[in-house]
């Protein structure tokens, strides 16, 4: 029998730190990424690493970056970004559970008791070109309502996990249900939230 989505190993791409220069390539459940978000953590933000649902080729830019977009292989599913401190990420997770759609929500770094600032990955069934990413992140973007930050929609874009002095307001919690490329927006509003992003 086939694993469910949130049980099933996906394509993480870490990097040490914003320069990616070098890069490392797991595959994970979102359990273990999970685990791994919760157990990382550094004296700064600058120390903490980074994650990508995508995998790289060896093209860096004149920097020695290797998160370009244009050395994006394929997608693995979409992350995405809320930082204007409304919305708890237990919202987040509800409207995933709602939606029916796999999912890992965790609090960024700065994440406080009066600061929400949360990122949501959201695995897709497949290794997928890099151009099928806008839309899924428009159609997670439609799920949580149009809250997320314009940056998530940028193909390379990567983020920080990880806590900050182990920072006791720092949580993350996996979704059970579809992956994002399988779920449509089954509400006008959601497919109108799409065209818009």
């Amino acid at each position: 029998m086939t694993a469910p989505p949130h049980d099933e190993p996906i394509g993480v791409t870490f990097f040490t730190d914003a320069y990616a220069r070098a890069a490392t390539e797991a595959h994970l459940s979102l359990g273990e990424l999970r685990a791994r978000v919760m157990s990382t953590t550094a004296a700064t933000k600058a120390g903490l690493p980074w994650l990508k649902l995508a995998l790289f080729g060896t093209h860096a830019t004149a920097r020695g970056s290797l998160r370009n977009n244009a050395n994006v292989l394929f997608i693995c599913g979409v992350e995405a970004d809320y930082d204007a401190d409304v919305m708890p990420p237990a919202e987040a997770v509800a409207a995933l559970e709602r939606a029916g759609l796999a999912g890992l929500v965790y609090t960024s770094p700065s994440h406080s008791a009066t600061r929400n600032r949360w990122r949501v990955l959201g695995p897709t069934s497949e290794w997928l070109p890099p151009d099928a990413r806008r839309a899924l992140v428009g159609r997670l973007n439609a799920v949580l309502g149009g809250v997320l930050s314009t940056e998530s929609f940028t193909l390379s874009q990567a983020y920080f996990y990880g806590s900050v002095g182990s920072n006791a307001h720092h949580g993350a919690w996996v979704v059970a249900g579809r992956c994002i490329d399988l779920a449509a927006c089954r509400t006008y509003a959601h497919r109108r939230l799409m065209l818009e992003s």
